[in-house]
């Protein structure tokens, strides 16, 4: 209450108020409005009828729960207008359950009380302010005794559905199910073959069960059909014919979802019946006089149960003494074998075996004596023939290859040079093969294994006559193995092949070995291994095909620069096992570039000649190693003189062209590697400029560096913002003239098409994302493999995480979708480049494999020789696109044309040992050479004593710049007198500050010799020191 007006006061201000209203009555359970006061409420009495008297009651009942109940406490009969909240409390206050809206705006909470306690419960209208006596409804607690949940739990969607295998309709496949809880549902998934037909129906009902099934379509959300009652009682049946061959989904739930508990169990039956079927090749074949012939370690065969009854036998040749796989694979719906083996004459029987794996069948057994053995196969239910019964029958024998014994060096076979190839097993678990021979100096080795048999997976090892371990090699083309040695020293060298997998023993890890030799041929060129005897190259001539005929070969050329021209050197077509490495001279023997990788494995140097003299280059190898046929490239000189632009000359801030802001773009070329092109241009204070470059040429590659109206202090720069483009945005901090510096990067400048437009701005509508990484993924790109089909495992694509800059990490997310007993990943590098820092295999839900496991040291393995070669044991298996396995590497070097090419290769291998090509990707990854400061501690520090910063700076590669301290408030500069790398560390700087720099809010400035600079986002505060002394009084 105030007075109208807010001056008056005192007398003749007093005045009377009086508040009147209707009462209205609560229910019967008034005053309940809280659990201190709740009302009790008997457990399966009658309902107790409330109301919602007036705007915010709330009604309390409490009761006893007992362990070993599901309480479901209802609310019923709502009077017009009301919308029940229930909410369900243990004794502590503690929130167990809660529920709106039910059935219509009816509440219901169903809790299983995991120990005996008092509960509460509270009732409030939805509409807080809702109150009235006529807003009326009645609550209700029954319990039902807990039952166990079956077996299959949980399954309550289709993603948990369990997998059913129908059986046939005298032996259908059965389940033992009951609804545990109020509202359980038992979903099955199944294989349909089109055609079939197929029975499910619920049996055996329980007293208080009462089942409906739901036929749902292979998304697992479409009704094909339903029933409830037309099974005996109130069981339910459905009889449908199959129209397509996928995977389909049932579902059963109670009739009356509030009902669960005891005595709700039943059994769900599941059959399938098909057409007839087609005799297959190998009949008649029904008696032991009619076993047709089967070979050991050769294809499976395939049959079929064609007609109800029928039987298939086979005889094998066997030897004394061998142990003989008998096995059934690949079964159809409808099929379930039985295998039997008989001595030769076909009557004494020597083993059996039914359900071996699922319904398929194996019999071991270590033949006694030799003959033809016999092996009789049938189903297991007589009255079962026709469609999907096939099966395939195979027998592997562990024979061994015809050059066993040669476990061991000393018991190794000779193979001849370019002979014949030799066929290998591994007939027991952890054979090996060791083979010899007579190597000649001058000549190049291939030593390779082919035709691998359908498990076989080969490791290659050389070792030299004194057993000294020279080199390796796993998968060269799909899971076979290839060496190339160049020798300069005669000799006899050994060759040991071994299964990747050592616990493999079987004919399907048959493989061809052969070596083959090459003369070392010395290319046309030849001798022109070192500098002296470098032969002469000319100058946008053809091309120069080479060859590094022996291991450390290099060639040398020479070529006449005149002063001011650009000279491309180059290196192409290099052969399967070429790598080149470019080097550049001058006439004094001083380097003067180098180029590894500029595309591919080639090698490429731009250079602007400085003089009119000789210049020297030299080519060699990666692999010091490497040598033969397969190390063939061609070199080549192209030479060209480059024009200075119509802004020349426009090195420095005095000859600096004027720009007008928001006018045409100046079209400028870095007619050599020292051109500078400087403009000046007018802002004004607190506007936004957006300064880049765009239409850069096919060699330009520029950075941008924004300086004072004196051209002495840098206030940004950028090198890389859109391709090789930069672009800075920058707002003026005062009005005035700026200038802007725009150079090539490195020694980039003085090459053919260096042209680029330079503009400025307002605004910052010109802002761009950084190009991300490119990848490029397809299924072939292996001869020696098929690429993925159907759902086995295969590459979907390769994400990258981080920052990609020298002295960072990332990580790349090998993603993929599909199934596979095992895998290997094989990702070619350049050391020098990029470093593997870790690996982290990852099972189909995206978790990291448990290494607390005691055998999680044999999930997987990793090696490194000139690539990442990782192998995976463990299955993988999934529908959707997951993420297969994260590789975190990091950046060591800054490449010449900022780009790292990873090539990764995937290969899939089954359980039976087939291998396929997963899939191959190509990954770009653009490393940012823009020079970084990525932290700064500490941020603040005491002021009047010296103080120490630790900077961490990204892209510097190993240069000490200067740090200087630029005043936030004032623009000052303290340059820092004493600054160093951390002991082993080349990203981490620490520089002294002196005791007397003044207190205040610094940034820091990084300068570098080319004249570029970077500047902290991060602010650094010099505080002075408060000091407090006690005070004594007397």
């Amino acid at each position: 209450m105030r007075h109208y007006r807010s001056t008056a006061a005192g007398a003749g201000t007093s005045y009377r108020l009086r508040i009147t209203g209707t009462a209205f009555a609560g229910d019967a359970y008034e005053s309940d409005n809280s659990a201190d006061v709740a009302r009790s409420i008997t457990v399966g009495g009658a309902s107790q009828h409330h109301t919602f008297h007036t705007p915010g009651d709330q009604d309390w009942v409490t009761f006893y729960a007992p362990l070993g109940y599901i309480y479901a406490i209802e609310t019923a009969n709502l009077a017009s207008a009301v919308d029940t909240v229930l909410d369900l409390y243990n004794s502590n206050g503690a929130l167990l359950a809660s529920n709106d809206d039910y059935t219509g705006f009816a509440s219901r909470v169903a809790y299983t009380s995991t120990t005996s306690q008092q509960l509460f419960v509270r009732v409030r209208h939805y509409n807080p302010v809702a109150g009235n006596p006529s807003l009326s409804y009645d609550i209700q607690v029954m319990a039902t005794p807990t039952v166990a949940a079956d077996s299959y739990e949980n399954d309550n969607t289709s993603a948990l559905a369990t997998l059913v295998v129908p059986g046939t309709p005298n032996a259908p496949a059965q389940q033992g199910h009951n609804f545990n809880v109020p509202g359980d549902v038992d979903w099955i998934s199944f294989q349909t073959v089109i055609g079939n037909v197929y029975t499910f129906e619920t049996v055996n009902l329980e007293s208080r069960c009462d089942t409906i099934i739901t036929l749902i379509a292979p998304d697992g959300l479409t009704i094909l059909t339903r029933d409830d009652d037309s099974g005996p009682g109130v069981g339910s049946r459905i009889v449908w014919t199959a129209s397509s061959s996928s995977i389909y989904f049932l579902h059963v739930n109670h009739y009356n979802q509030s009902v669960g508990g005891l005595s709700t169990g039943y059994g769900l039956r599941v059959s399938t019946e098909g057409t007839a079927g087609t005799a297959d090749a190998y009949e008649a074949d029904n008696t032991s006089a009619a076993a047709k012939d089967i070979s050991v370690n050769a294809l499976a065969q395939n049959h079929t149960f064609h007609v109800a009854g029928d039987q298939d036998w086979v005889y094998f040749s066997a030897r004394q003494g061998v142990e003989y796989t008998i096995t059934t694979a690949d079964l159809g719906t409808r099929a379930d074998t039985v295998l039997e083996l008989y001595d030769p004459t076909g009557t004494v029987r020597l083993s059996l075996n039914d359900d071996y794996s699922g319904y398929a069948s194996r019999i071991v057994w270590t033949i006694p004596a030799p003959g033809l053995y016999r092996v009789r196969v049938y189903d297991y239910f007589s009255t079962v023939g026709g469609s999907n019964t096939n099966y395939t029958l195979r027998i592997i024998g562990n024979e061994g290859d015809n050059y066993e014994p040669d476990n061991a060096s000393t018991t190794a076979r000779s193979i001849v040079v370019n002979g014949i190839s030799q066929t290998h097993t591994s007939h027991v678990a952890g054979d090996q093969d060791w083979v010899a021979f007579t190597a000649n100096a001058g000549s190049t080795y291939t030593i390779a294994t082919s035709n691998l048999a359908s498990c076989s997976d080969t490791v290659l090892s050389l070792y030299s006559s004194d057993g000294s371990f020279l080199t390796y090699n796993d998968d060269y083309s799909g899971l076979a193995s290839r060496i190339v040695w160049p020798v300069s020293t005669s000799g006899v060298l050994y060759v040991n092949v071994h299964q990747f997998n050592s616990g493999l023993a079987a004919a399907c890890t048959a493989y061809d070995l052969r070596v083959t030799a090459v003369s070392a041929i010395p290319d046309a060129y030849e001798p022109d291994s070192t500098r002296a005897v470098a032969l002469p190259i000319t100058v946008n001539g053809s091309a120069q095909p080479h060859t590094f005929h022996l291991a450390g070969d290099q060639g040398w050329i020479r070529f006449n620069a005149v002063s001011g021209s650009t000279y491309t050197i180059a290196t192409s077509d290099l052969g399967s096992c070429g790598d080149t490495v470019l080097e550049l001279y001058n006439a004094s023997n001083t380097l003067l570039a180098a180029n590894d990788d500029f595309i591919g494995w080639a090698s490429r140097i731009v250079w602007v000649a400085t003089d009119t003299s000789t210049l020297f280059a030299r080519v060699r190898h990666y692999r010091s190693d490497m040598a033969g046929s397969c190390t063939s490239y061609n070199l080549a000189v192209a030479g060209a003189t480059i024009a200075p632009d119509a802004f020349e000359p426009d090195d420095t801030s005095v000859t600096a062209t004027s720009f007008t802001v928001n006018g045409t773009a100046q079209t400028h070329t870095f007619h050599t590697t020292s051109d500078f092109d400087m403009v000046s241009f007018s802002a004004v204070a607190n506007t936004t400029y957006t300064l880049y470059t765009s239409n850069l040429g096919t060699n330009a590659d520029t950075v941008l560096v924004l300086y004072d109206s004196l051209g002495t202090t840098a206030l940004a720069s950028n090198d890389d913002y859109i391709g090789y483009g930069s672009q800075i945005v920058w707002t003026a901090p005062s009005t005035g003239d700026y200038l802007l510096l725009a150079r090539p990067y490195g020694a980039t400048g003085g090459r053919v098409s260096t042209n680029y437009d330079l503009a400025i701005r307002t605004g910052a509508a010109f802002a761009q994302s950084l190009p991300a990484p490119s990848v490029s993924v397809n299924l072939a790109g292996d001869v020696g493999l098929n690429p993925a089909s159907g759902n086995q495992l295969h590459l979907t694509t390769v994400q990258v995480q981080g920052n990609l800059q020298v002295g960072s990490e990332f990580t790349t997310l090998i993603r993929a979708t599909g199934r596979a007993a095992s895998y290997k990943l094989n990702a070619g590098i350049k050391s020098e480049q990029l470093e593997l820092v870790a690996v982290e295999p990852l099972d189909a839900t995206g978790q990291s494999f448990d290494t607390t496991q005691s055998d999680s040291q044999n999930l997987w393995q990793v090696q490194q020789d000139h690539a990442v070669d990782l192998a995976v044991t463990q299955p993988w298996s999934t529908d959707q696109e997951s993420t297969l396995l994260r590789l975190r590497w990091r950046v060591l070097a800054q490449p010449d044309n900022k780009l790292i090419t990873l090539p990764i290769a995937l290969t899939g291998v089954d359980s039976d040992g087939t291998a396929w090509q997963a899939g191959v990707a190509t990954v770009n990854l653009p490393v940012n050479s823009e020079i970084k400061i990525e932290s700064i501690s500490p941020t603040l520090t005491d002021y009047g004593q010296p103080g120490f910063l630790r900077i961490r700076v990204l892209g510097a590669a190993g240069e000490l710049p200067k740090v200087v301290l630029i005043d936030v408030q004032t623009s000052n500069e303290t340059q820092l007198p004493d600054v160093s790398y951390a002991p082993d560390s080349s990203d981490t700087l620490i520089a002294t500050i002196p005791a007397d720099v003044k207190a205040g809010t610094y940034k820091l400035r990084l300068g570098f010799l080319d004249g570029s600079s970077t500047v902290s986002s991060t602010e650094v505060q010099l505080a002075t020191i408060h000091v407090f002394l006690p005070m004594l009084l007397r």
